[in-house]
């Protein structure tokens, strides 16, 4: 319980002051602990932050993201992601941008969770060519698709689409992005009938 408490805090304060500001101590407090229990559990801030980076990602994970997506493949599944996290983003605003912010922190080499960070972004885009070449397969969605760059071309217009809502939260339609993103993916990679 108390591992849980002070992941919901680290994610609690990265979406308020950033991950720069965010310190063990005050994930602690936060959470209603000392900063040494946060380095009993998680060893560092960067051990910290891939606990919750993998908590977070969990469900869009390489693992879990068939289950995500129900047996759905091609432009329906890539479609279903997108409402997905906009769904997300209606329940938890907080912990969709915490996740955002550390990606973006990841973007810095010399981060200390870019590693981590790459490498879920890697496994990420080859679970969703996977999607795409299923659904290339079924006949669901183009055959003159190259996979690898529908996965790239996907995975960078959502990071794009949060990285949009992380600069003006307020003014930012993200849900009506998502929204619209999800009915082109339906229209541009479906097969012409």
């Amino acid at each position: 319980m108390s591992s849980k408490r002070l992941l919901d805090a680290a994610a609690e304060l990265i979406s308020e002051k950033g991950y720069a500001r965010t310190t063990l101590a005050d994930i602690g407090r936060r959470a209603g602990y000392s900063h040494g229990l946060v380095t009993q559990r998680f060893g560092t801030k960067a051990g910290l932050l891939s606990a919750l980076i993998d908590r977070m990602a969990r469900r869009f994970g390489h693992d879990e993201l068939l289950a995500t997506v129900a047996g759905r493949t091609g432009a329906e599944a890539l479609a279903y992601i997108v409402r997905e996290v906009r769904a997300d983003i209606e329940r938890s605003p907080a912990t969709l941008r915490s996740f955002y912010a550390l990606m973006f922190e990841a973007a810095n080499p010399a981060s200390e969770i870019h590693e981590h960070l790459a490498e879920m972004n890697d496994v990420y885009r080859r679970s969703v060519a996977s999607l795409i070449e299923a659904g290339v397969s079924a006949g669901t969605m183009r055959d003159d698709l190259d996979t690898a760059r529908v996965a790239n071309q996907f995975s960078a217009t959502l990071r794009g689409i949060s990285y949009f809502w992380l600069l003006d939260v307020e003014a930012y339609d993200v849900l009506g992005a998502l929204e619209a993103y999800a009915e082109t993916l339906e229209l541009v990679y479906c097969p012409i009938s």
